[in-house]
């Protein structure tokens, strides 16, 4: 039998308080036993208590979800409803499977602005559809349809698409009986959505109890006339008109570069007018359209070390507002983590505005992009560039199109090339950049923070580059700690 008392403790020989310790035991009485018996119980339990306590909470630590918040700006047709596609395909294509068939409504508009851009195009300059001598060898090409298709059907075939766009557009905003659609509208050649979009029109008795709800005539819910259902009946038509080798010839001549960027959908008329059409992922990053509103996007992304981050991205294309007009908006978006701004590398040969205000669309983006950098509300958020569409430049660049043509301080002596203008986007970006913060340091030397700019490019539209550009050129460059501007 152990002379010594149970304990919880051990205490070995090579112990220098052993002794004394057990001397006192030995001289404890059986109360007193009892007494320090359940006092070391309760201290182990304690500290087992908090050691689990530690425990959760590291785990805790480990996978807390943080929140990162980036605000979206570029130009329009930039790219930023392709990069907010694309996060949701890879982070979140359980959503985007359940809104695919909302897709359609888009694509099939897309299609019908396709017809709308080409009946201008030929009515300007091919008003007489007749298959001329020149032209005989490329009937062959264009097969057995172009071959018995005479000037008076042809005739006809255009007028009847005409007529088709004039149903498939919305009143004009300039109409004082307009009111802007809840869903989806189309308006000179132009898709425009309202956030929520997707979710309401994959269920179709979501836009029925909208627009009874609403009780206002269109462009509420869907157009007044469903795209869909335009489509189904004419595409045959469509696709005559647009394999025929006089439009081929005209688009060639006149209009190059339209048929090269996103919403172009005609070379695959036949597979969208199926019956049993689906829009794969390929369609819908390939979508044009407007956004009215703030369109807010929110992923779980992994991140880290952390099991994953939540990254929601604020697309504001459609609040409008420029220059001293950004305060307006700017004001509530302070706390975000970083800003994206989305240049399009092939918009050199277009141009927005209309009289005087008429510009080209690359230097107005470098100037907008100047206005953002000295923006009181964003002055301490770091910015993320994307050059966009440089697949497109390049196609651009090979048919002809000289940028010297079209961006005088371009300069006759540059390259015509995309690495070349490339570098030169970059080098006006940067300018204004570093204009910028010179600006804040002459104002107020003290309390000016020291904000990075990163550059990327990228094809949004391919998705091994887009992942690449997300993960290295957006999720690396910021961090889920507190944003610059909050509070």
């Amino acid at each position: 039998m152990s002379r010594h008392p149970p304990s919880i403790h051990a205490y070995t020989d090579s112990d220098p308080f052993g002794k004394v310790l057990r001397e006192l035991h030995y001289a404890e009485t059986a109360v007193g036993r009892s007494v320090r018996l359940r006092q070391e119980q309760q201290a182990q339990e304690l500290s087992d208590q908090i050691d689990c306590q530690i425990s959760a909470q590291r785990a805790a630590l480990q996978g807390a979800v943080n929140d990162v918040r980036l605000l979206v700006l570029g130009g329009a047709g930039s790219g930023k409803s392709t990069l907010r596609n694309q996060v949701q395909l890879l982070h979140d294509h359980e959503t985007v499977d359940a809104e695919r068939p909302a897709w359609k409504y888009v694509v099939h508009s897309n299609i019908i602005s396709n017809v709308a851009s080409l009946l201008d195009l030929l009515d300007e300059h091919a008003p007489s559809m007749s298959i001329s001598a020149s032209s005989a060898s490329e009937a062959e090409e264009g097969g057995a349809s172009s071959k018995i298709i005479s000037q008076e059907k042809l005739a006809e075939i255009r007028r009847d698409l005409r007529h088709i766009v004039m149903r498939h557009n919305t009143r004009s905003p300039s109409e004082e009986t307009y009111q802007p659609p809840q869903w989806f509208a189309v308006q000179r050649h132009q898709v425009y959505v309202r956030p929520g979009w997707q979710k309401a029109l994959s269920n179709p008795q979501s836009i029925s109890t909208a627009v009874e709800d609403v009780k206002a005539p269109p462009p509420w819910g869907l157009p007044p006339t469903d795209p869909t259902d335009l489509l189904s009946g004419n595409a045959e038509k469509i696709r005559m008109l647009w394999k025929h080798p006089t439009t081929q010839r005209t688009v060639r001549a006149h209009s190059p570069s339209a048929w090269l960027g996103s919403g172009f959908f005609l070379n695959d008329i036949e597979r969208i007018a199926e019956a049993d059409y689906e829009p794969s992922d390929e369609d819908i990053l390939n979508c044009q359209y407007r956004t009215i509103g703030v369109e807010q996007t929110t992923v779980q992304v992994p991140f880290g070390p952390r099991p994953y981050i939540n990254l929601t991205l604020y697309d504001v294309s459609g609040v409008g507002g420029k220059g001293k007009s950004l305060n307006g908006w700017t004001a509530h978006f302070t706390n975000v983590h970083s800003i994206v701004y989305l240049f399009d590398l092939a918009c050199f040969d277009e141009y927005e505005g209309e009289g005087k205000a008429r510009k080209n669309k690359m230097a107005a983006a470098v100037e907008e992009f100047g206005r953002v950098c000295k923006n009181k509300n964003l002055r301490e958020v770091n910015i993320i560039v994307f050059l966009t569409k440089v697949d497109v430049l390049q196609r651009k660049l090979e048919s002809g199109m000289r940028i010297q043509d079209w961006i005088s301080t371009y300069g006759n002596k540059s390259a015509n090339s995309p690495k070349v203008f490339k570098k030169y986007v970059e080098d006006q970006i940067r300018a204004k950049f570093i204009a910028s913060q010179n600006e804040r340091i002459r104002r107020n030397s003290l309390n000016v923070r020291d904000r990075q700019l990163y550059m990327c490019t990228t094809n949004l539209r391919r998705t091994s580059d887009a992942r690449r550009a997300i993960k290295e050129g957006m999720l690396a460059r910021v961090s889920p700690s507190r944003p610059a501007g909050g509070s």
